[in-house]
């Protein structure tokens, strides 16, 4: 049996202060609320069934002539990563910040869903979790 020798093993490390992105992979800067978004990502994948390869993370959403970039989005399942296939938007804050935090609540996440025509359930993330359900009348959004 050959043995493994030094230059066949391979170490990755992550620098110090950063932290490693649970759907992309990426490297980011190890923050309060990164860690509460890496925690999320997880939990979607291993308790919700959720696959990496139909979520991405700091997704661009286009609002009118704004963009602003939501924490994690889920699109259906094995459809191209575009705005009008997300279907569940997760906005996160650090643990210390309200839902009701005008600035940082849940009316960003709202706009987020409004802007995404096929998005069913926004799902903010912070010192609570809660689940919105995006409601449609006379089949619109």
């Amino acid at each position: 049996m050959e043995s493994l020798k030094e230059k066949d093993i391979q170490i990755n490390s992550i620098p110090s202060k950063k932290i490693k992105c649970f759907i992309t992979g990426k490297l980011r800067k190890n923050t309060p609320e990164e860690r509460v978004r890496q925690d999320f990502a997880r939990l979607l994948v291993e308790i919700y069934g959720y696959s990496i390869k139909d979520m991405d993370a700091e997704f661009t959403i286009k609002m009118g002539r704004e963009k602003k970039k939501a924490d994690i989005v889920i699109f259906k399942e094995n459809e191209e990563h575009l705005q009008e296939n997300i279907i569940i938007i997760v906005e996160v804050k650090k643990e210390d910040v309200s839902p009701s935090d005008k600035k940082e609540g849940v009316d960003q996440l709202k706009s987020y869903c409004s802007a995404s025509i096929k998005c069913e359930y926004g799902i903010w993330a912070g010192n609570e979790k809660i689940v919105y359900k995006k409601l449609k009348i006379n089949n619109l959004s």
